[in-house]
């Protein structure tokens, strides 16, 4: 059987007992009840980026993994079955973990059909979307917001892995702004005023926050993507063997 050439997927599959799809994505949230709990980890971790001056540096940081946001399931969904065509895949993510951690916290937060599962990654992947965010504008214009803004950035950063993280397939429209502060708001309570997102500069921070994440996603899934190639060129050459 061919690997899912969606690296998400094929992820999912050599995890869970459920396939990560868009349709089941819409399915489990009309299933599900969400809460917050806290976590009460605290964590060291590393990551490459690149300086005001384009110089790679290594940025070592420590900090409390202060809250995550669950969500319950219920058992025996839709496409709960796979099979050991993911065994490669399950492999490469092995690699992958043992290599570069953080890349692989961003592919297990992305992919994992269990909601729980992902989420004891959240606070991980928001620290290092934190940490490239910082580099991308610059410590120094970091070091100048407010602790209140500071925050804002942190929760629009979580909001910005919720909506990728369920956008699968690249179908789904994006959230307007409207729909973003109503769900930080609602989820950890820190209003962000929708009618000032351009004047505030919400309009910029949050599609850097996109591509921040979707380079994340590029990094951690080349792995996947090569497995698949490889793994599905053997197949068809098996298959064309035994015609």
């Amino acid at each position: 059987m061919m690997i899912d050439t969606n690296p998400r997927v094929a992820w999912a599959a050599a995890f869970e007992t459920g396939i990560r799809t868009q349709a089941m994505v819409s399915m489990l949230e009309a299933q599900t009840d969400a809460h917050t709990k806290k976590s009460g980890r605290r964590h060291t971790y590393s990551d490459v980026a690149m300086n005001d001056r384009g110089e790679e540096v290594v940025l070592n940081y420590t900090r409390d993994q202060v809250s995550a946001s669950e969500t319950r399931s219920r058992k025996g969904g839709a496409g709960a079955a796979h099979g050991e065509d993911a065994f490669p895949i399950w492999q490469a993510v092995k690699r992958l973990e043992e290599s570069n951690p953080v890349l692989a916290a961003v592919g297990h937060w992305l992919s994992l059909n269990d909601t729980g599962a992902a989420n004891e990654y959240l606070d991980d992947v928001a620290d290092t979307i934190l940490v490239r965010y910082q580099m991308a504008i610059g410590m120094d214009a970091w070091n100048g917001y407010r602790r209140a803004r500071r925050e804002r950035v942190e929760a629009l950063i979580k909001a910005r892995m919720m909506q990728d993280r369920d956008n699968v397939d690249g179908s789904r429209p994006p959230l307007q702004p409207r729909a973003i502060c109503q769900s930080i708001y609602g989820l950890w309570g820190i209003r962000i005023i929708s009618d000032n997102w351009k004047q505030d500069g919400w309009d910029k921070t949050w599609p850097l926050l996109g591509d921040i994440v979707s380079q994340l996603e590029s990094e951690a899934m080349e792995p996947i993507m090569t497995a698949t190639r490889d793994a599905n060129r053997e197949m068809r050459n098996f298959i064309a063997r035994a015609a």
